[in-house]
């Protein structure tokens, strides 16, 4: 989704629409976290094909690469991936 530098709402009702403009930009505000928990489930839903909730091993490294894993991290992940 899109992050303007101030909020702006579109409220609709059964007549008209209004628009409301927001002068504090800290309400956009997106934790590192939350940032990070929406890549990975953006990641994820990618490479779960049937919307399972669950991936083939097989594209665990393809899901951490869309994380921007580090390649050593990403070795030691699929080293362990590979011993299950």
């Amino acid at each position: 989704y899109k992050r303007t530098k101030l909020p702006i709402w579109v409220v609709g009702s059964e007549s008209h629409y209004s628009v409301l403009f927001g002068i504090d930009a800290a309400i956009n505000h997106v934790s590192k976290l939350e940032e990070l928990k929406g890549k990975a489930k953006i990641a994820f839903q990618t490479y779960d094909a049937a919307q399972s909730g669950v991936i083939d091993r097989d594209n665990v490294v393809n899901v951490l690469v869309c994380l921007d894993v580090p390649l050593t991290e990403q070795q030691e992940l699929n080293n362990l991936v590979n011993a299950m």
